[in-house]
């Protein structure tokens, strides 16, 4: 099972667009995932006023890792999905290329769905 941190565009992404984020990626993939994000992203929703993209994220049962925010969500991001070794979804050029560098795997989020990049 491939382990999958989603930053908080995605997660605002996929709730915007009523996507059933479990059928996106067994449509586009023949592997299993498991979701979730970490509280720097959960703590950037609050501040965007999102509360219901976290109501939505607990029914699809996208858990969220508690961590210490060292800064830039992007750097924590990048931190946890290295030392997790999980995949990353981003819309977010620069983070993408940033994990692309650092030996992430990564899926690009946008109008064509999910793809891997």
């Amino acid at each position: 099972m491939i382990k999958v941190l989603i930053d908080t565009n995605s997660l605002i992404y996929f709730f915007d667009n009523k996507t059933d984020l479990y059928s996106e990626f067994d449509k586009a993939f023949s592997e299993s995932f498991s979701f979730y994000t970490i509280s720097p992203c959960i703590e950037e929703l609050k501040r965007l006023g999102k509360k219901d993209v976290i109501k939505w994220m607990e029914f699809c049962k996208i858990n969220t890792v508690r961590i210490e925010n060292k800064g830039k969500v992007d750097d924590n991001i990048l931190e946890v999905a290295k030392k997790e070794s999980s995949a990353l979804i981003s819309s977010d050029r620069e983070l993408l290329n940033r994990a692309r560098s650092a030996g992430i795997r990564i899926f690009k989020v946008g109008g064509r769905g999910v793809t891997q990049s």
